[in-house]
């Protein structure tokens, strides 16, 4: 689908000769032919005479040089002279040697394309392959009559012409013959030999005249000069010869009745051929050549005939078709006689010409196509263009839609723009322009017309350019822009003056001519001219691009922007409303003015809405030319296929030929040549929004239908129009099963958030919560408003069983309902709702109706088996209606209904306990059961609150025998649990008789005493036992000594006093008074040893950095934690390890091996931790005996032990204290310890600053290392109680 244009062209005028190009600097090394070496520079603009070869080698002119080559390695030049002589010219030195010679003379030289082994062939038929420092390698006859190592082995299975061709048959006799026809050496041959290499550089070839058979002979070596293979014998085989570099095709021309190339396979077998525009008594292949990437293949054609133009002709192959793209003509005075692709830009062609110009084409491929007018792409092939509308419908190449045929080949095709739409103009290759014309006026023709027939014509006569415009030999004139109906814009070169211009030409319609009217001239290189709309733009060889302005037929140029590379692709794209220039480079980079949008793309296209790209990485992406500039940059590296719908994965190797303007359509192009239509999920949604805005909705689901994308987006784009507009929805998609198919679709998700989160929308916030079963409803609502009900019946069941619960009932309801008359039956309807639910599932819910005619209908349109369902309905039939309906429930499970049923039947009181019992429906049943139906009640009260207790339910059990009178029942359910105040009242109210009540009594106090509820114990002795003595003993046992104090006076047991309360109050007080002496003593030791050992860890620390050492690998660093004591590491896997084993282990295991690491033995590595948790457990037992002190002293008074009162107090007093004193000290020290050691720079050094912040944080109440903290061993606090008596201060 791509045609040749010509880039950019140049022409120098050189001496005659043979010439080399330096594929590195571009310098052009020529042999002229007076044998003079010369050296042109900057394309032809310097030229420096190196060596007279006449002179310095004594060579004669009659010494034709038969190669040339530039070996960029050793920066030298290779030339051999058909006397056998070779020579080396170092540009290094300037030095001229001969490296080599053949004594017989040679016929051709030929370089790998490594540059590594050159290929000789003397005249003697030997072909010799020498090194690049001309040492022999290998040597083999050329002459020699063998095939070769590839030779074909015969089976035995009959001879070739009898075997079976296949549909091929009819032509393969054809081929025999011209096989058979008499091999002669062609009148044209120059009789020359020719070598050619493949691309790797691991076969050549070589064609030579074979005198004994008296034919050309094509043989094919190894690198190693072994004989591969030898070419079939066919007839008319000409003087060319081309290796195509990325495949195993020979090529060569064929004479007979027409012109032909042909192709051999690297076994010699013939592979294939095509036909070439010309008779064989006008012109002869001279030569073909394929340029480096094998994608364009060049043939020169020469006359037969003088004063005949001779011909160089570039062809393309896609689908196995063969494509004459350009076609330049030169005259007999000037025609080729050395042409060179060029090794490092594929597409550039050297041309060296009888009058010493040096030519330079470089063409590039581009898509021709109309300006939004059913996307036209013309399609150049020799003297047809090949047309068809992408449109409308996709014609894969070579085919198309229509065709013209001209009477010369075309070079470029210019589509009309805008009010001349329907007009094209074509561009012969003897420059006259042909403009072909609609047939109707208006443009507009369908797909019968365009099928059927061409719809163009050709207005009678061209038009020729005026011969004093412009210099129109060797294809100067080029990007031709039709920017009015009679004004062209092109770019042209003057080989004479050097300029490149940019002409302005009229068409003279009257004339049949076009006449240059203005001109702008520059000495800078034109890389390219583009127009759009009302847009000219020119690209300068340094990336400069300058708008065009045409006034008054005069142009002028105006500065725009510079690209940051030169592009051999520009376009004009509109972003935001401004105008900007798309650069691609012919490296895959792609610039919007001067940013890189990307650096990998491979195609673009410019689209109504989007600019599309596709990239190395085979993806296409869509960028919506509304989006900000400044957005651009971060678009493309954050786009991915998974998640961004402007993302899709396309064929490797895929390129874009054009994308519909205002529609979804994008047509690709493979690699192999086939066509592929797709619609990018972005371009789509763009055109559904559009749709949607304009309540289109019938287009807009057939487009949602055919490319799959949810339904949900007619709500969720604008649910405020949709839901306001369903009328015209229903109305405009009209056939039912459309509107189910969007009704089943419906989900209750956001797809603009989830799905499509890259297509805008007028609305936010849309909250799409119950959004089904808003949406079904007003679909019903809807529909049955509508005049015809009957056409809308299945989209009304679906939105019934869309619904959320499904309302299954009233489908069946409205099933059962449709008229006879209706176009949908029952029968129809079940089956249709039979895809949207289980039969089975639907036949539960008839059953659930207690309809037969439901029943029935559901069962028969279902796959059950009669014999199941009849029996089962007949005996449904005899039995009472309440009944019936229970034993339907039953069967369906729905036992809360069956309890309601089964109420209602007489009779069956003993059945329906059962039934509740069985089913636990307890609650419901003494909700259902009418009030005066007492006996009922009772028995489910009284099977309920023996249900209860069996679930342990002891409370509400009791609460149940309560309500029916049975309160030994509760009583019984109350012991069972803690509440002792009803079990007591529940006692009393049984008025049970003592010895029962009190084992009661003495039941609940042993239950009490379990739980520690002593208060509680003591006061129901006293109140329901009278058994005062033993609630004192428990008092006293418990350390209550206040309330035993009491109680003691209350019941006048003074004699207690002396036996029990007084020795139990002196064992206590002393008890106290020794544990605050230990606890002081413990406090004092174990901060002194806490000093010690803080000071000696930071000794050490300080000696370990000193000493150079790593932070990280000290012991205290990789093992200490400064406040929780856990083990810390540096790396990310110790924590991982550490975390699976603490995981792995229980919480009993973890405290026993927390209290392994924390030691109290000296000189362990976690002393100051356990020491830390020692102190603070003294503390805290010193601190909880602050809640009884006031209450022991006051007591100690009151039994005249003022002496013991006065020492505890003191005692406590002084301890309390001191430990309030040095607790704050001793943590605030171990805190500035542990953080001198801790915070540290990430490369393991010491931080001053961050040593200060953490200090400054501590001292603050901070935490240190807050993210690694699991147990905190917090500062314990001393409590500031008034427990002291001042009475014994005083005394």
């Amino acid at each position: 689908m791509r045609n040749l244009q010509l880039f950019s062209c140049g022409s120098y005028h050189l001496l005659r000769g043979i010439f080399a190009i330096d594929a590195d600097t571009g310098d052009i090394w020529l042999i002229s032919d007076s044998l003079k070496l010369f050296c042109y520079k900057e394309l032809g603009k310097t030229c420096k005479e190196h060596v007279n070869l006449s002179l310095e080698a004594n060579l004669e002119s009659s010494n034709a040089v038969i190669s040339l080559d530039y070996v960029l390695d050793l920066e030298s030049v290779y030339f051999a002279l058909r006397n056998g002589d070779i020579y080396k010219f170092s540009v290094e030195s300037d030095e001229l040697d001969n490296i080599g010679s053949v004594a017989c003379g040679l016929e051709c030289a030929v370089w790998s394309p490594d540059q590594e082994i050159i290929v000789l062939v003397s005249t003697e038929g030997k072909v010799v392959m020498l090194s690049k420092n001309c040492d022999p390698i290998s040597e083999s006859n050329l002459l020699t009559g063998e095939f070769g190592e590839a030779s074909p082995i015969v089976l035995g299975w009959g001879k070739r012409e009898t075997q079976f061709k296949g549909k091929a048959g009819k032509y393969v006799d054809l081929k025999d013959k011209d096989s058979q026809e008499s091999v002669n050496i062609l009148t044209s041959d120059d009789r020359k030999v020719r070598i050619c290499w493949r691309g790797d550089g691991q076969f050549f070839a070589i064609s030579f005249v074979n005198i004994s058979k008296g034919l050309r002979e094509i043989k094919i070596f190894t690198r190693e000069c072994v004989l591969h293979a030898t070419s079939e014998s066919v007839a008319g085989i000409g003087q060319s010869l081309s290796w195509k570099p990325s495949a195993n095709l020979i090529t060569t021309n064929r004479t007979s009745h027409r012109q032909e190339i042909v192709f051999f396979e690297k076994n010699g077998l013939r592979y294939g051929e095509f036909s070439l525009p010309c008779h064989v008594t006008e012109y002869f292949v001279r030569e073909v050549e394929w340029n480096s990437n094998s994608t364009i293949l060049l043939v020169l054609l020469e006359p037969l005939i003088s004063d005949t133009k001779t011909l160089v002709q570039l062809w393309t192959c896609n689908n196995a078709h063969w494509y004459l793209k350009q076609e330049i003509c030169f005259p007999s005075v000037s025609s080729p006689t050395l042409i060179r692709w060029n090794t490092i830009q594929p597409n550039t062609l050297h041309i060296l010409t009888q009058s010493g110009s040096y030519l330079t084409y470089e063409l590039r491929t581009v898509v021709t196509q109309s300006n939004e007018y059913d996307n036209w792409i013309a399609v150049i092939d020799g003297c047809r263009v090949l047309l068809s509308p992408f449109r409308d419908l996709t014609v894969p190449p070579p085919m198309s839609s229509c065709s013209v045929e001209l009477s010369r080949p075309v070079i470029e095709v210019i589509f009309g723009r805008e009010e001349y739409k329907d007009r094209i103009l074509c561009l012969l290759s003897n420059y006259t322009i042909i403009e072909l014309k609609h047939s109707k006026s208006d443009g507009n023709i369908n797909n019968s017309e365009f099928l059927d027939k061409t719809g163009f014509y050709s207005l009678s006569k061209p038009f020729h350019f005026r011969d004093n415009t412009t210099d129109i030999s060797y294809h100067t004139i080029r990007h031709i822009q039709w920017i009015t109906v009679y004004l062209l814009l092109a770019l042209s070169y003057s080989s004479d003056a050097k300029e490149h211009k940019i002409e302005l030409y009229n068409i003279l319609s009257e004339e049949r001519e076009i006449v240059l009217v203005s001109v702008v001239t520059t000495i800078k290189p034109i890389l390219t001219l583009i127009s759009c709309s009302d847009s000219l733009a020119v690209e300068f060889i340094d990336g400069e691009v300058n708008r065009v302005s045409c006034t008054n037929e005069t142009l002028s140029l105006q500065p725009w922007v510079n690209l940051l590379y030169p592009s051999h692709r520009i376009s004009i794209a509109r972003f935001s409303g401004e105008e900007h220039i798309l650069g691609f480079t012919v490296n895959g980079r792609l610039f919007l003015d001067t940013i890189e949008l990307c650096s990998n793309a491979t195609s673009y296209y410019l689209h109504s809405h989007f600019l599309l790209i596709t990239t190395s990485s085979h993806y296409l992406h869509s960028i919506n030319l509304s989006t900000p500039i400044y957005e651009l940059p971060a678009i493309l590296p954050t786009q991915s296929h998974t998640t961004n719908d402007a993302v899709r994965r396309v064929e490797r190797g895929a390129e874009i030929i054009t994308a519909v303007s205002n529609d979804s359509k994008v047509v690709l192009q493979m690699p192999r040549g086939n066509l592929e239509a797709i619609h990018p999920r972005a371009l789509i949604l763009t055109i559904i929004a559009k749709l949607l805005d304009n309540r289109e909705y019938s287009v807009a689901f057939a487009i949602l239908r055919r490319q799959r994308i949810n339904m949900n987006l007619f709500h969720d784009y604008n649910p405020e129009i949709f839901i306001s507009s369903i009328h015209d929805f229903i109305t405009q998609v009209h056939q039912p099963q459309f509107l189910n198919i969007f009704i089943t679709e419906l989900s209750d998700q956001d797809i603009c958030t989830t799905m499509y989160p890259n297509m805008k929308r007028h609305v936010t916030n849309i909250n799409s919560e119950n959004k089904v079963n808003s949406v079904c409803d007003i679909m019903v609502e809807t529909c049955e408003k509508a005049n015809n009900t009957n056409l809308y019946l299945l989209p009304i069941l679906t939105a019934l069983i869309k619904r959320s619960p499904s309302q299954l009932g009233e489908v069946l309801t409205r099933i059962k309902n449709i008229p006879v008359t209706s176009k949908t039956s029952q029968e129809d309807a079940l089956k249709y709702i039979s895809l949207l639910i289980d039969m089975k599932q639907l036949y539960k819910v008839a059953l659930g109706t207690y309809d037969f005619d439901i029943m029935l209908l559901v069962a028969q349109n279902s796959n059950m088996d009669p014999k199941e369902y009849l029996p089962f309905m007949n005996n449904l039939k005899s039995l009472e209606e309440n009944y019936r309906a229970y034993f339907i429930d039953c069967h369906l499970c729905k036992y809360e209904s069956a309890l309601v049923h089964i109420l209602k039947c007489r009779g069956r009181e003993e059945e329906c306990i059962a039934f509740i019992n069985k089913h636990e429906l307890y609650s419901k049943a003494l909700e259902q059961i009418p009030t005066g139906d007492g006996e009922l009640i009772q028995r489910v009260s009284l099977a309920y609150g023996n249900w209860l207790c069996s679930k342990e339910k002891y409370p509400e059990a009791g609460l149940v025998f309560i309500q029916i009178g049975e309160l030994a029942l509760a009583l019984k359910a109350y012991r069972k649990s803690d509440n002792y105040h009803r079990v007591l009242s529940l006692a009393l109210q049984l008025n049970l008789p003592k010895d029962s009540f009190h084992k009661i009594v003495y039941e609940l106090v042993s239950k009490l005493k379990s739980i520690n509820e002593i208060m509680t114990t003591s006061q129901i002795l006293c109140e329901y036992t009278q058994d005062y003595e033993d609630a004192i003993f428990l008092l006293i046992e418990n350390n209550i000594f206040n309330e035993a104090y009491r109680l003691i006076y209350k019941y006048l047991r003074i004699d207690l006093l002396e036996t029990h309360f007084k020795p139990k109050l002196t064992e206590t007080a002393q008890n106290m008074l020794s544990m605050l002496i230990e606890s002081r003593t413990i406090v004092e030791k174990y901060v002194s040893r806490l000093e010690i050992v803080l000071t000696n860890k930071l000794e050490e620390g300080q000696t370990y950095f000193e000493e150079g050492g790593d932070i990280r690998d000290h012991e205290f660093f990789s093992e200490q934690s400064s406040v929780t004591g856990q083990s810390q590491t540096n790396s990310i896997s110790s924590k991982g390890s550490k975390s699976s084993s603490k995981s792995a282990r229980g919480s009993r295991s973890r405290k026993k091996q927390e209290r392994k690491k924390y030691r109290l033995k000296e000189g362990s590595a976690h002393e100051d931790i356990a020491l830390l948790e020692e102190i603070r457990g003294v503390v805290v037992r010193v601190d909880q005996i602050q809640d009884d002190l006031n209450i022991i002293l006051d007591l100690l008074i009151i039994t005249n032990q003022r002496l013991l009162a006065r020492d505890l107090q003191t005692n406590a007093r002084a301890t309390i204290t001191y430990l309030a004193s040095i607790i704050p000290k001793t943590w605030h020290k171990h805190r500035l310890i542990t953080i001198s050691l801790s915070l540290v720079h990430e490369d393991g050094i010491i931080s001053s600053p961050n040593l200060c912040t953490g200090i400054i944080n501590v001292l603050k109440g901070g935490d240190l290392f807050p993210a690694q903290t699991d147990v905190e061993i917090s500062e314990p606090l001393i409590r500031s109680i008034k427990w002291e008596i001042s009475y014994l201060l005083s005394s």
